[in-house]
């Protein structure tokens, strides 16, 4: 896990018109699809910090969301803590991609899009909420069922709560199961990004495991055992 300071370039909105920044990094500080970082003003040692997850990744940065009731100003900057956990890991080989947003922004699978895009891969997205303007190769699917008997990856992205309510009995889940491979982002804090803290443990008892360590995007088959 990498240290670093930041740089609040600009203010801007996200692709759905929240508030957001645009922070420049060092290289090694640019999470991956499905990665995050965890930030504070550089005062003291407090190893609690809050977590970011970009809607946008740059060769010099990236752009996340303004934390609420958190005021960063250009040029301020930043203690990075990151990239956090492990990120979506789509296999070469997989042309047909599935991204979906259950209970959670599609903005976190932007660049997820933009990557599939690089690669020249069919890409359909499907969310429960608001969509941005997408990119012209990218299909918007209404159909969660027939999208993923399309696919032969799904990368998905839910909230802890719809998580906790639904988890492993969602049909969703289910019928992303049956894909040649599934990923899922579980979108909860990760507090101390070591797994000290438990915070971020994803499952109860034998089979918990900590999104900053083992996540936030698990293989769905290891959800599922």
């Amino acid at each position: 896990m990498h240290r670093s300071l930041a740089q609040v370039e600009s203010q801007l909105l996200s692709p759905l018109g929240r508030a957001g920044v645009r922070m420049r990094v060092l290289p090694a500080s640019i999470p991956a699809p499905g990665q995050a970082v965890l930030a504070c003003r550089p005062v003291g040692d407090d190893p609690f910090r809050q977590m970011l997850l970009p809607f946008a990744l740059h060769t010099d940065g990236f752009s996340v969301l303004a934390p609420e009731g958190v005021a960063w100003q250009p040029g301020e900057r930043i203690d990075l803590l990151g990239p956090i956990g492990r990120p979506f890991r789509p296999p070469a080989a997989r042309r047909r991609w599935l991204l979906a947003a259950l209970g959670a922004s599609p903005e976190v699978l932007l660049p997820m899009l933009n990557l599939g895009i690089e690669r020249g891969v069919s890409l359909a997205l499907f969310a429960d909420s608001d969509v941005p303007v997408l990119p012209p190769q990218v299909e918007i699917s209404t159909d969660l069922d027939a999208a993923l008997e399309w696919a032969d990856y799904a990368g998905l992205a839910v909230s802890a709560e719809w998580f906790d309510l639904r988890g492993l009995e969602s049909s969703a889940l289910h019928a992303a199961r049956r894909t040649r491979l599934a990923e899922v982002l579980v979108l909860l804090p990760m507090p101390c990004g070591t797994g000290v803290c438990g915070a971020c443990a994803v499952g109860h008892g034998r089979t918990s495991r900590c999104a900053c360590t083992e996540g936030p995007v698990f293989p769905l088959e290891d959800l599922m055992r």
